[in-house]
């Protein structure tokens, strides 16, 4: 209930509901998930939570925000772990923290939010390791034997069939799994992750040869985005900001996104070695233009399939 002269966050309104979710559901099985707005725009905090990071003089307006943004969540998670210990749930609940994509950067002067990202390429939207490599956090007490470190490469359609192994069922015997089962890695069982995963992603249709990627074991073939194909009209980034803030003038407005025809150049693909260059600054491509050519035929081969399985 609100009360009065209150401000409210909205990460401490989901926060409240998924305690709430919690303490209903703490005589059956339960799958809650929570995904926070914060860190996402737009940019708003507590003035205790952006005090100390404006004050410092180190990050501009935005990166304060979000970093104040991230503070206030981190006091949800433990709100949300307290919850479990309060209800005698936490010694058997899988929890697992982490996040959808690396940081967005971009903007101007006080409102840039570039920001740290553990000197990695790339930032959200893109297939570089700034944007798909995240950190995982899981805590289940009754079912890990002690905190490890895992630094084997997990795919987030791995966790999908995790928790169903988890959980002891079975998927459904017709549904095509792009993922894997990783509990026995994550128990300490075998080490054994498949060596080949995949990404895409663009605006408006799929397109193979645009910000595509594809690891082979520590090589990783990246199809760089293409400008006119990452890029939203300017009709149709006005309806995605009314959908989000302007819910009461959405549906006057709403109407199928539809790309503008453009032409484009393809860039060459590049080839990195993560094991040594995680930061993915050397480009080897001209020098393994055999391994280029294979994992370029497996990407195309994956996408294909991906395509072929949405129709």
């Amino acid at each position: 209930m609100q009360r009065p002269n209150t401000v409210l966050i909205l990460t401490d309104v989901l926060t409240d509901e998924a305690t709430q979710f919690i303490r209903r559901h703490r005589g059956e099985p339960f799958f809650l998930y929570l995904a926070h707005n914060a860190p996402h725009y737009p940019f708003q905090s507590l003035d205790d939570d952006l005090a100390p990071f404006r004050s410092s003089g180190k990050f501009t307006e935005a990166v304060s925000h979000i970093y104040g943004m991230i503070r206030c969540m981190d006091r949800g998670v433990a709100r949300v772990i307290d919850t479990l210990e309060r209800e005698g749930l936490a010694e058997n609940t899988l929890l697992l923290f982490s996040s959808d994509n690396g940081p967005q950067f971009g903007g101007k002067g006080e409102m840039c939010s570039d920001r740290f990202n553990c000197g990695f390429a790339g930032a959200k939207t893109l297939v570089y390791e700034g944007g798909i490599r995240l950190p995982m956090v899981l805590r289940w007490p009754a079912g890990f034997a002690g905190q490890r470190r895992l630094d084997e490469m997990i795919h987030f359609t791995d966790w999908l069939p995790t928790f169903l192994a988890a959980a002891g069922a079975e998927p459904p015997p017709a549904l095509h799994l792009d993922g894997v089962d990783v509990l026995p890695l994550l128990r300490g069982e075998n080490d054994r992750v498949p060596e080949q995963r995949f990404w895409q992603w663009n605006r408006y249709a799929p397109v193979g040869e645009c910000n595509a990627a594809m690891r082979d074991g520590r090589w990783k073939l990246v199809r760089p985005a293409v400008g006119a194909l990452m890029a939203v009209s300017t009709e149709d980034f006005a309806i995605d900001v009314a959908a989000k803030y302007e819910p009461e003038t959405y549906t006057e407005i709403i109407r199928t996104p539809v790309a503008a025809p453009v032409e484009v150049t393809i860039p060459p693909a590049q080839l990195f070695d993560i094991e040594v260059d995680p930061g993915e600054t050397r480009d080897l491509a001209a020098a393994e233009p055999a391994r280029v050519a294979r994992m370029e035929l497996d990407l195309a081969r994956w996408f294909e399939q991906v395509i072929g399985n949405e129709d």
